[in-house]
């Protein structure tokens, strides 16, 4: 188990596998938005990601589902040293206090169904008040107590609405910035009316992105670059301050970079340089002692002087296509030239030949195609090989491979041309004409290559060729031609059983045993029904998996992930980003691992993964793996079982011999609450497990002890 990682602790990462039913982030941490700390306690902020350094823990730590933060979406962050307290908002309006010993959540802005823009855009530090500068207006939250204590809406011109965009608190009171220029409320009035917030005149010929105060003095950062001071009710240009993007407070000095120097100015107003200067276009800095910190994109944290990465090993896209390979996971980003690897809860990042189009595994070896050639992956080697007679650097747009090892590919060319890499190595064309581009391939039991092509104006995009038989369709939503929800097919999944699974446009299917498929015979999809009603109609559906214990799992683009049991008798999840980690509605690639169950799923907002219950069933009945053993008082979890056979029977009694559970396995793997058959929980003692072998004998497999 996984405890959060804080300043000063001895921190955990989690590896290896996560307990069913828990979630674990997999960050790009190479696109940061904020940083915050003290110090050398940095903390880096992506919208999708979060890690820390410090003094006690050097080491880049991310902080995740796992150290029980509520999720992905993250909008900005501040780091209060005095408590050692990190104030993290949401874009939902969820607010996390993280210390280091617990995360306390505020949901007061979150379930305010009076506050519909909830985002926070700044919060400022004053004392013992965390304030928020948001969409809806203005915030307090106390550091001490943990909630929101005071808020301010509808502080515009004649009580409307206002964003705000900037905020600086002094003693005195609160000056807000927006798109109506900058007001001021003092602490002593009442500032839930309006009336109250008093407009300065700011005699200036540009606008403002930015304030921050020194003492009773403001700093506010123009949108010509410029830095201007506010002081008695007087806006001046600081003499010399040009080319400034942005600026921050810390330790009493404002610190901001012209023509790649850091540049000062302390609290009586005198500008200086600071021994730092960069070319790198970074996003914010974080300055400590004798080092400058930068979140720079497409590196993440960078410090100076040392020119040093600080980056945790991650994803290197927000969005990633995944791709499963036994115990392997991997995954890409279109065109970029770029393969990370996930491997015993660690991600290593592999720089490729030529942006990847694809990626397959043939004989144990994993294949890339790109966009000019193909490669093989081995010894941590990109090797490329030779597709003649194909022109050299044909580009690759889709593979997969069959059950026999041989390698499926679309070429690219004048005309994409369907190949064969056979498992000996020989390369040959396959000569079907009139292909358009292939996003995707699957090949069945029978040979017969199902090609997803690129959506064409409602065209149908879904083709079945097989050289050898002669066939050649092309499917779509006409009955006896496919009889599918839509033309438009977004994914294909050819599961255990040879049945190929369908997403589309609107709703899913499957052609049931597709090795009986003929060139003439009347073809409609089976589309499964759940209470009565087609299941996901009109939804567009953009990934499926089958399971093994044949549940279906179904992505898509504005509903969340769904998993509907074997047959679809029941629903078993329906992810969003209301009731789980999931960072956003749409879904764009998911991969299972089968061995372990863990679920990837790739969003438009964010990757991440969720450990299901079903997993890959055993060939043969060797030794079970059983856990939690032993199960501890107060455990509310559920016992896994592993290592079973498909449809094995099984039984659990007390050593007494007295019969607790019995079930049928579908898959390799069973999860169980631990209550009787009569809805009972278990009581301590030493219970054995009893499984049907292959031989049809019943046969003592594994035992645990509940405490």
């Amino acid at each position: 188990m996984c405890f959060l990682a804080a300043v000063g602790r001895q921190n955990a990462f989690c590896q290896g596998d996560i307990p069913v039913g828990t979630w674990r982030p997999h960050g790009n941490y190479t696109q940061p938005l904020q940083l915050s700390g003290a110090g050398k306690t940095v903390f880096t902020l992506g919208e999708n990601s979060l890690f820390f350094i410090s003094e006690a823990s050097p080491t880049p730590t991310p902080l995740g589902y796992q150290d029980g933060l509520y999720g992905q979406a993250k909008s900005r962050m501040a780091y209060h040293s005095p408590t050692r307290t990190l104030v993290l908002a949401y874009e939902d309006g969820t607010l996390e206090m993280i210390d280091e010993t617990r995360v306390r959540r505020i949901n007061d802005l979150k379930n305010n169904a009076l506050i519909i823009g909830k985002r926070i855009k700044q919060i400022v530090l004053f004392g013992d008040t965390a304030w928020l500068a948001a969409e809806f207006g203005i915030a307090a939250l106390s550091l001490s107590d943990g909630f929101v204590k005071r808020s301010f809406l509808n502080i515009g011109a004649n009580g409307s609405a206002l964003s705000i965009t900037g905020l600086a608190i002094t003693d005195r009171g609160i000056y807000a910035l927006s798109e109506q220029g900058l007001q001021f409320g003092d602490h002593h009035a009442n500032l839930n009316d309006f009336n109250h917030w008093r407009r300065l005149t700011l005699s200036a010929s540009t606008g403002f992105k930015e304030i921050h105060a020194l003492g009773e003095t403001l700093y506010l950062v123009g949108n010509d670059q410029q830095i201007y001071q506010w002081k008695n009710e007087k806006l001046e240009w600081v003499a010399g301050t040009f080319g400034v993007a942005n600026a921050k407070t810390m330790d009493g000095r404002l610190i901001f970079q012209m023509e790649n120097q850091f540049y000062e100015i302390n609290g009586l107003g005198n500008i200086q340089p600071i021994p730092f200067s960069t070319t790198l276009p970074w996003i914010d800095f974080h300055l400590a002692d004798e080092s400058m910190y930068l979140a720079v994109p497409g590196i993440g944290l960078w410090r100076l002087p040392d020119s040093v990465s600080l980056t945790p090993n991650g994803i290197g896209s927000i969005s990633p296509t995944f791709y499963s390979a036994g115990d392997n996971l991997y995954a890409f980003d279109r065109w970029e030239r770029v393969l990370d690897h996930f491997n015993q809860g660690k991600w290593q990042t592999y720089q490729t030949p030529e942006g990847i189009t694809s990626v397959a595994q043939a004989q144990g070896v994993l294949y890339l195609g790109a966009q000019n050639g193909l490669f093989r992956f081995v010894g941590n080697e990109f090797e490329e090989v030779n597709l003649s007679p194909l022109p050299p650097n044909s580009g690759v747009q889709a593979m997969a491979s069959d059950s026999q090892g041989n390698l499926y590919l679309v070429a690219e060319g004048a005309t994409p041309q369907l190949g064969l890499l056979e498992g000996s190595g020989a390369f040959r064309i396959l000569g079907i004409s009139g292909m358009g581009r292939v996003e995707k391939i699957v090949v069945d039991g029978s040979g017969n290559s199902w090609l997803m092509e690129l959506p064409r104006g409602g065209a149908r995009n879904l083709r079945v060729v097989n050289p050898s038989s002669g066939l050649d369709r092309t499917i779509g939503n006409t009955l006896g031609q496919g009889g599918l929800p839509s033309n438009t097919v977004q994914d294909i999944f050819l599961d255990s059983e040879q049945n190929l699974w369908i997403a589309t446009t609107q709703g899913l299917g499957y052609f049931f045993n597709t090795r009986l498929l003929t060139q003439t015979a009347s073809l409609n999809a089976l589309l499964p029904i759940f209470q009565n009603r087609q299941v996901l109609a009109n939804t567009s559906v953009t990934q499926l998996i089958v399971a093994p214990d044949r549940s279906v799992w179904a992505g898509t683009a504005s509903q969340g992930l769904w998993q509907f049991s074997e047959g679809f008798e029941g629903v078993l999840h329906h992810f969003t980003p209301a009731n789980s980690p999931l960072p956003s509605q749409s879904v764009h690639s998911l991969s299972l691992n089968k061995r372990t169950g863990e679920l990837f799923i790739s969003t438009d907002r964010g990757a991440l993964s969720f450990r299901a219950s079903s997993v890959q069933a055993s060939e043969k009945l060797e030794n079970l793996k059983i856990y939690p053993n032993p199960v501890h008082a107060g455990f509310s979890g559920v016992l896994s079982i592993e290592g079973l056979t498909d449809f094995a029977a099984l039984k659990i009694s007390h050593s007494s011999g007295r019969v607790v559970y019995t079930t049928r396995v579908a898959g390799g793997k069973i999860t169980w609450d631990m209550r009787t058959d009569e809805g009972k929980r278990l009581s301590p003692g030493v219970y054995i497990v009893y499984v049907l072998d292959e031989g049809g004998n019943e046969r003592a497999a594994g035992k645990f002890l509940i405490m």
